[in-house]
């Protein structure tokens, strides 16, 4: 704990000191850059684009802003893309919708008789005997216009297109002559003038391009004063016609400028889905720009006129944002737009860092947000990375040197501990194994020494007895002795070719004696043909005794040991089988540990000191060999011992 408190206290000291020191400099440098493009964003956010500032005066100075039947001549005067004009609180006076279109007529109306027969009758000639009466006696024009359409609808079923053209030609009406009518005549207007071109387009007639030219290039001609979605239609009906008629190249000019007036209303007729009143504005400032959900992409214009409320539409390209981001003339960072929505509109939109600096964009922006980005994460870590770099290598010597201190400190201490367990635990378990034999050999000789034999046939006994526990105090000191000399590396083994019969035998009668008083049961055998193995014979004799000794130790009343040498694979066997209490396999992966016994309460009922397979281990090792353990709880167990044999060695 000492070491440890000694080691990490410095070294949390130092890199709290560090990282202190690293965080401070990295905030210095942004603090630097920070302050440096929040005055570029100033200097950038007041170069509102000027097409702004001039829309600006155009709308302000049109003190009676307001629609008349041109509408489209604003938004030509003004640059605009469309816009939606509010008339006090009611409904928007453009784009107009209207509801019936073409008006409704009752069904007992002249009119109406005459639509029952053209389109429920198909009674054709009917039909048009009734709109041609209709249209010679009817006072209001609007249904003059119906009731016109219908015979020429009629007309052009029978098959006579030219008497349907005839027949709509011979009124001559001009648009112009009529500008008094009403919101629904002008767009029954609109429908003849469409039904008039595409009949000049059925009859070859020579006079279709001028006509196509006059009513696509004048804008006066198509009316604003009239349902905005058949203006649409119409303007867009009259341009396929000309196409249809080979016409599209002779009329380009005036193709495009009808289709400029067509993107104008259809954008205002998307914004009017989602401003139909004034109220629908709610919080929007006035001269504010932002934003509005249409499929073309556009933003609006907020203005308050004398007559009631104006919106503006403006696609992107108009407002021109990317004049401001390309300013930024950095290799290092970059910038772009973002609108109230949090869309981007202008700069690098695959930048997907937290911006370092986040500006406003003023008056006409108040939504809107100046970002700046590095192009490059590493390049603020490059400009912060010079001094914080010192830091850093300084930090990692020093916590390197208290490191290599607290390692080496810490292997020293650790293998001390270690030592002083090991030789707690020996002198423990010497001085126990030893009191044992001990405690019974005085026992022994003060019983003889005292006369208190019966016969001669008693005191034999005795002395066997001691023989016993003193040949039993002969090997645990050996032991000891060896695992001392394990401890120091000192053991040294003879390993010479050997012979194999000749271990077995040897093992066999060292442990004769014990296993005959114990009433074991024990046979051994050696394969014929045996080749030698490289060995200390002495050594690998220990080796067997021990196992034989273990496995009398650890079986039951009736023992049954086997011992056998054999060839396996190239490798001299030699196997220790008995039918012991066995043993799980956590138990045999730490048989081998030094003073490991497997049951505490076995171990105190049977004579040995964990000590003999270590022993055995050791000596495997050291000849090059491996021991292999099979063993089930209540089944026995059985060590194979595998020794290179002579011939393979030299070979």
């Amino acid at each position: 704990m000492l070491l440890a408190t000694a080691v990490i206290l410095p070294t949390v000291c130092l890199l709290w000191f560090m990282t202190k020191a690293v965080q401070n400099e990295r905030l210095a440098v942004r603090q630097k850059l920070v302050d440096t493009y929040r005055n570029r964003a100033a200097r950038l956010t007041a170069r509102v684009p000027e097409q702004l500032l001039e829309m600006t005066k155009e709308i302000s100075a049109s003190a009676d802003f307001r629609p008349d039947d041109n509408p489209d001549l604003l938004a030509e005067k003004t640059s605009l893309d469309g816009y939606v004009v509010f008339e006090g609180d009611g409904p928007p006076v453009y784009p107009l919708i209207l509801e019936n279109d073409p008006p409704a007529r009752p069904p007992d109306s002249p009119l109406g008789m005459a639509w029952r027969l053209e389109f429920t009758d198909t009674n054709d000639p009917g039909a048009l005997a009734l709109y041609q009466k209709i249209e010679a006696e009817s006072t209001d024009y609007s249904e003059y216009l119906q009731a016109q359409m219908g015979a020429v609808r009629c007309l052009v079923r029978m098959g006579q297109p030219e008497k349907a053209k005839e027949w709509f030609g011979r009124q001559s009406v001009e648009p112009h002559h009529f500008r008094t009518g009403d919101e629904e005549t002008w767009t029954l207007m609109l429908r003849t003038r469409v039904m008039w071109a595409q009949l000049l387009h059925d009859t070859n007639d020579v006079g279709l391009r001028e006509y196509l030219a006059a009513y696509l290039g004048d804008q006066q001609r198509l009316p604003g004063s009239c349902d905005t979605r058949t203006r649409a239609w119409a303007t867009r009906r009259l341009i396929g016609i000309a196409e249809d008629a080979g016409l599209k190249d002779e009329l380009a000019a005036s193709i495009f400028k009808a289709q400029t007036t067509i993107a104008a209303d259809e954008l205002s007729l998307e914004a009017v889905e989602l401003f139909a009143s004034p109220a629908a504005l709610g919080d929007w400032p006035a001269q504010t720009i932002r934003r509005i959900r249409t499929s073309q992409n556009a933003y609006g214009v907020h203005f308050k006129t004398q007559y009631g409320h104006a919106l503006c539409l403006l696609r992107p390209e108009r407002l021109q944002f990317s004049t401001l981001t390309s300013d930024v003339e950095d290799p290092a960072v970059t910038c772009r737009i973002v609108d109230n929505e949090g869309n981007i509109a202008a700069g690098d939109v695959a930048i997907e860092t937290e911006p370092f600096v986040r500006a406003g964009m003023g008056k006409w922006l108040p939504e809107w947000k100046l970002e700046f980005f590095f192009r490059d994460a590493s390049v603020f870590e490059a400009a912060a990375s010079r001094q914080a770099a010192i830091y850093v290598w300084v930090a990692i010597l020093v916590i390197s040197l208290i490191g290599s201190v607290a390692v080496t400190s810490g292997v020293s201490i650790n293998r001390q501990m270690r030592l002083n367990r090991l030789r707690n635990n020996f002198i423990a378990t010497v001085t126990h194994e030893l009191k044992t034999p001990l405690s019974s050999m005085r026992v022994l000789v003060d019983t003889l020494l005292a006369g208190d034999c019966k016969d001669q046939r008693q005191e034999r006994e005795y002395l066997e007895l001691i023989a016993k526990e003193n040949l039993r105090l002969s090997r645990l000191i050996d032991n000891f002795l060896t695992f001392s000399r394990m401890e120091r590396n000192k053991k040294a083994f003879d390993i010479h070719p050997s012979s194999p019969a000749a271990i077995v035998d040897d093992a066999a009668e060292a442990v004769k004696t014990k296993f005959e008083n114990s009433g074991c049961q024990f046979e051994h055998a050696v394969a014929d043909g045996m080749p030698e193995v490289m060995a200390d014979h002495d050594a690998a004799v220990t080796v067997l005794v021990n196992l034989l000794d273990n496995a009398c130790k650890y079986s039951d009343k009736y023992k049954r040991i086997g011992l056998k040498a054999f060839v396996e694979n190239g490798e001299v066997c030699f196997a220790v089988r008995d039918n012991g209490v066995g043993m799980t396999r956590r138990v045999m992966r730490r048989i081998f540990d030094r003073f490991y016994q497997a049951d505490q309460s076995l171990a105190r009922s049977t004579e040995g000191c964990g000590l003999g397979l270590a022993i055995v281990k050791f000596i495997v090792d050291a000849h090059k060999g491996r021991i292999d353990v099979e063993s089930k709880p209540g089944e026995g167990s059985c060590f194979t011992v595998r020794l290179p044999a002579a011939e393979l060695s030299q070979n």
